[in-house]
């Protein structure tokens, strides 16, 4: 959002807006999909770790319940991956992975 700020013609009017307005997106879906879940199935038979999943389960339909497991761990190592790219751009000011090596160096050979 902050560099977002930056690239706005006036950041200072628009971003606390787009910051309430995401977070409530955010929550509507949140709640949506809560009640989308319980309408599916009974809140104490629905498993914690994998709510959707056990929930397609639950009505008999476990091929649907495992695309949503599968989906589920490629879109959290994909999410993690993005996060620690974005970490060491900040970290390290450059983009992808480790420096560089110097191409060429202060200690002068005897």
């Amino acid at each position: 959002m902050s560099t977002a700020a930056e690239e706005c013609t006036d950041g200072k009017k628009h971003m606390p807006k787009a910051i309430i307005f995401s977070l409530v997106i955010a929550m509507l879906l949140y709640v949506a999909a809560t009640l989308v879940l319980t309408g599916m199935q009974n809140y104490q038979d629905i498993d914690p770790t994998a709510g959707f999943a056990s929930a397609f389960n639950g009505l008999g339909l476990p091929d649907i319940g495992t695309i949503i497991s599968v989906f589920a761990v490629l879109l959290s190592s994909w999410w993690n991956s993005r996060t620690t790219q974005v970490f060491l751009v900040h970290r390290q000011g450059r983009p992808y992975g480790p420096p560089s090596q110097p191409t060429h160096s202060r200690i002068v050979p005897c």
